[in-house]
Formats: C-alpha cells, structure tokens, sequence
C-alpha cells in the first residue's frame, strides 16, 4: 500500500474519532461547552482546529511528495466528517430537508471552518521543506 494512503487512513481515523467524541466541538453551536482539558490551550475556543492540525500531522508528512500530502490532507478532511454525521443524522428526531440541510451545513462547518486552515498550514510547512530540500540538493 502507498505511503500517501497509509497516511491518508490514519489522518482520516483519527480525525473521524476525534469529530465522533467531540462533535459538540466541531459542529455548528450557538454555545460552546468546552470541556475542562480545553484550559490549558492558549486559546480554548480554537480547541478543534488544534484537534484537527494534530490529527492531520501523518497525512501531511508521512507522504514522500508534496503532491501525495496535499492529496492525502484533501482526501482526510473530505471523509473524517461522515461517521459524526452519519450518527447525527441517525439520532435526530426531526427529518426531511431541514435535516439534510442542517448535516451539509455541518459538514461544510467541520471542513471549512475547523479543518481547512490547520492543514493549509500543515501543507505550507510541508511545501516549504521540500523546497529546502530541493535548494539544498538532499
């Protein structure tokens, strides 16, 4: 198996836990209860944007080019969100469109909102070593 999958399965699993244990986190709430851990984080409100940059580290390094770390980032914050949803989905009461609308919302809410910018920031970093690594000739 490629090294660019592996990563991609291992960022996607632990991003998909992480946004099943803590969804009240990463969906869209008026009000956050953050939980007690969330303290000692410089700024708690952010606590999954960190979560996700944590949980995206194997997929933007792990690859061995750039191009298999943007894939593999791309590919984990597209499917980490579905199994949170799916539940969402399943234990709500209410049904229909609002149903539907409100889970695209909070798929767009996780990808866009909390997990885009931590592995834009990820694939910089990634970029930029390899562009040093090129300039150094290793």
């Amino acid at each position: 198996m490629p090294r660019h999958h592996l990563a991609t399965i291992a960022s996607a699993a632990l991003l998909s836990v992480s946004v099943f244990v803590w969804r009240d986190l990463f969906f869209f709430s008026k009000v956050a209860h953050l939980p007690a851990w969330t303290a000692i984080l410089p700024i708690p409100i952010n606590t999954p944007a960190y979560l996700a940059f944590a949980c995206l580290i194997p997929a933007a390094f792990i690859p061995s080019t750039a191009s298999g770390a943007a894939r593999a980032l791309a590919w984990a914050i597209a499917f980490s969100p579905l199994p949170a949803l799916i539940m969402y989905i399943a234990s709500t009461v209410t049904s229909g469109t609002d149903l539907w609308l409100n889970a695209a919302f909070n798929y767009a809410w996780v990808v866009g909102f909390h997990c885009f910018l931590p592995a834009l920031g990820l694939f910089a970093v990634r970029a930029l070593a390899a562009a040093i690594k090129g300039r150094v000739g290793g």
